[in-house]
């Protein structure tokens, strides 16, 4: 077979690392765009599973009517697209479209996902808050725009990541660049995704402290019912529920990022073995995406709550026509059915 990738997007396929391999096997590596034989049983059981777990995030969407929380639904879809497109590129290596569809997708796909758990923050924060605590003292960040804060992080990060990821592509599609422009193309387009990467981490560490403080003073108020919505939901378990999720596409990020250095091929140990992306791509994606299906907002989060845009006027008036019943300073202990 001859070799259709000279330049590849994720790195140099550099053939003399691949002729101790070819040896073994009866198998030309170097005609692999993934620097690897990919193992195919694997990613069409991953292909599967996804789609589950996405059918089940579907369903509860709709039987939730969780508008707010389509990004996960996209993300989730992207997820099962890049799959598909990953079990076909590993059939046919000589398919480059399947092969860039499957890395454009799980590429960008955790952005979404990630859009998804500041909006159920956001909600939360606003949800179970008392009035009083909401401010920038208590929370660390501004109350009314803690979502739109965070999701602007995240669609800078989405839009970079974008941009770097289709310079990348180009360069492998594009016929009528040299070989050194191609490489150079491709060079550009990984410090671009570098830089959105980034810019991603700083995002989800500057959340994963927000959201752990928030766990810790929550304590205070966490035994008072709500003041609407069921009074005896456990919306702490969904609070710990995003803040995994999170960590999860935290750690994805940081093993993106050393995929995208600037050690090219075989010689990138993380881009030449395919046991990391498994362990440290496919794993914490699933699991997050489990999480928030086992801990859906729906089963928490009162119908005020699940809308598409949060009417924070209209709930500002009910609070202030029904004012608690509890007494701030003492907490209240909560018996009944439990979620």
């Amino acid at each position: 077979m001859a070799t259709i990738f000279p330049k590849l997007a994720e790195g140099d396929i550099q053939r003399s690392a691949y002729q101790i391999r070819s040896q073994r096997h009866n198998y030309h590596y170097g005609d692999s765009p993934y620097i690897y034989e990919p193992t195919l049983w694997l990613v069409a059981v991953a292909t599967v599973v996804f789609s589950l777990v996405t059918g089940a995030h579907i369903w509860f969407f709709v039987r939730g009517r969780t508008w707010f929380f389509w990004a996960m639904l996209v993300g989730a879809l992207m997820e099962v697209a890049g799959f598909i497109s990953r079990t076909i590129s590993s059939s046919d290596w000589s398919n480059v479209y399947a092969f860039l569809g499957q890395y454009l997708a799980l590429v960008l796909a955790p952005s979404f996902v990630a859009a998804a758990c500041y909006v159920v923050f956001g909600r939360i924060v606003w949800w179970v808050t008392p009035t009083e605590r909401r401010n920038f003292r208590t929370l660390w960040c501004p109350p009314r725009y803690v979502s739109l804060f965070f999701i602007a992080f995240d669609i800078g990060s989405f839009c970079i990541q974008f941009m770097g990821a289709s310079a990348a592509a180009s360069a492998v599609t594009d016929d009528k660049l040299s070989e050194e422009e191609r490489r150079e193309k491709s060079e550009r387009g990984r410090s671009i995704m570098r830089v959105g990467l980034v810019l991603q981490l700083l995002c989800f560490m500057l959340f994963a402290v927000i959201g752990t403080r928030f766990i810790i003073i929550s304590r205070r108020w966490a035994g008072t019912p709500p003041r609407y919505g069921r009074p005896y939901v456990r919306w702490e378990r969904l609070n710990w529920a995003v803040n995994a999720a999170a960590t999860l596409i935290l750690i994805r990020t940081v093993y993106r990022m050393f995929e995208f250095s600037k050690v090219d091929g075989a010689s990138n140990y993380v881009l030449a073995n395919e046991w990391l992306f498994w362990v440290l791509e496919g794993l914490p994606m699933l699991i997050a995406l489990i999480l928030l299906v086992v801990f859906h907002p729906h089963f928490y989060l009162p119908e005020e709550m699940r809308s598409f845009r949060l009417d924070r006027r209209r709930l500002i008036n009910m609070e202030k026509s029904s004012p608690p019943s509890y007494n701030l300073s003492e907490r209240t202990e909560v018996r009944g059915n439990l979620v």
